[in-house]
């Protein structure tokens, strides 16, 4: 499993933007998982206003051959929220 995850990790940065090499050299691969040390990760992968999503993580694993399967999200601990009846002032 630690080679196929070491396999990800290269793919994965390769297929990231290398404009100054600092994300490239934050891909890592430690045990079964591939992370991402970089501060700034989750624009590069998700985008935001002004940049798009580049997603080199999730593309790393597809071209690596490995399936990508998001889990659920979970249920709200407490419930749906209730509004609260705003007083009227006299």
């Amino acid at each position: 499993m630690r080679k196929i995850t070491k396999e990800v990790a290269a793919v994965t940065a390769r297929l990231a933007p290398d404009k100054t090499g600092y994300y490239q050299r934050r891909i890592k691969a430690r045990g079964t998982a591939v992370t991402a040390e970089d501060f700034a990760w989750h624009m590069i992968e998700f985008g935001s206003v002004h940049n798009p999503p580049l997603a080199p993580l999730r593309r790393g694993l597809r071209a690596s051959g490995v399936r990508l399967v998001k889990a659920p999200k979970p249920p709200a601990l407490h419930g749906p929220r209730r509004q609260r009846k705003r007083r009227r002032r006299s």
